[in-house]
């Protein structure tokens, strides 16, 4: 290329390349004719009159820099060997930041895990029980596509296998599904007052079983700066015959449950179970307040066959 073709391209990059070159690692040479700078970037990049964008090699890095929205991209982790040989077939994802790890220590910022069936950090079933108790979409992905392998997967735990190599095309899509994105509502003032309107003026708020697993990251997060810990909650259902609970069962006790927690809490229904998030709540409060609501329900369904307990433990620790 030319200069004069770089210098017509000029403008188009000012509002996008230009402002990644820091972190795209791109390289930039000024011509010898450079005058003054007309302008400096937050980075403290100068943009001259005249000059020379070595951009050729690092234009892959630019595009996947730009396509980020607000430099808020999830995150996927991917745990496998350092001699992985599936490795490249991520090369090429731009929905998502990738980042390599052999460590099987799960960040707390991760979106999503991928794990290599060849990753011996750690026992598959292991890492894929810690994904799930962090309520972490994870896939494990693998070479070998034989019926036999996959069922070996399946038993596991595994609910999505990525056979590669794939089309690209093919896995970002995957990836995205993994993510949840797809599905993702838009979010604007009518949203806002679709809640206002739903929310209950006493109790816990209610949320759908999909978005709870999002609210159980941001209160763990949140937790650094509330500097007080919150408590996860389960409640289930048994009877002496080991019988699930009839349909309806789980709907009836809801309101129980949601209208004995203090409204800053969270709650929602997962098939048979009920979920709770106790905000600011240590473990003694945690107990007073699941204890208060196994009394409510033995009091209100003092004739039902259904028991009512619960499992508790702080949030964030199951990483």
């Amino acid at each position: 290329r030319t200069l004069d073709q770089y210098q017509r391209a000029l403008p188009a990059f000012r509002s996008t390349a230009v402002a990644c070159l820091p972190e795209a690692n791109c390289a930039v040479s000024l011509c010898e004719t450079c005058g003054p700078a007309d302008r400096a970037l937050p980075a403290g990049i100068a943009i001259h009159s005249h000059l020379c964008y070595n951009i050729i090699s690092s234009l892959p890095l630019i595009i996947k820099q730009t396509r980020k929205e607000g430099y808020l991209m999830k995150k996927v982790l991917i745990l496998c060997q350092p001699d992985e040989p599936l490795k490249n077939c991520f090369d090429s994802i731009h929905t998502a930041e990738i980042v390599f790890s052999a460590d099987a220590e799960i960040p707390q910022d991760t979106d999503c895990v991928l794990i290599s069936q060849r990753f011996t950090g750690a026992a598959l079933p292991e890492l894929l029980l810690s994904c799930r108790r962090s309520s972490l979409p994870a896939a494990v992905f693998t070479d070998d596509a034989s019926e036999q392998n996959q069922e070996l997967l399946l038993d596991m735990g595994f609910d999505h296998i990525l056979l590669l190599p794939m089309s690209a095309k093919l896995l970002d899509k995957q990836i995205t599904a993994l993510l949840g994105s797809a599905s993702a509502s838009e979010i604007g003032f009518a949203l806002f007052a679709q809640l206002e309107q739903s929310d209950a003026k006493t109790g816990a708020f209610q949320v759908s079983s999909h978005d709870f697993p999002m609210i159980c990251r941001f209160v763990e997060r949140l937790q650094g700066r509330m500097e007080k810990p919150s408590q996860l909650v389960i409640f289930h259902f048994s009877t002496r015959l080991k019988t699930p609970p009839e349909p309806g069962t789980v709907e009836q006790t809801f309101p129980i449950v949601q209208t004995c927690l203090r409204r800053g809490d969270i709650v929602c229904i997962d098939g048979q179970q009920i979920l709770a998030i106790l905000v600011g709540a240590d473990e003694a409060g945690g107990r007073t307040a699941a204890e208060r609501i196994i009394a409510t329900y033995q009091a209100h369904c003092c004739d039902s066959i259904y028991d009512l307990h619960y499992n508790m433990q702080p949030v964030g620790t199951a990483r």
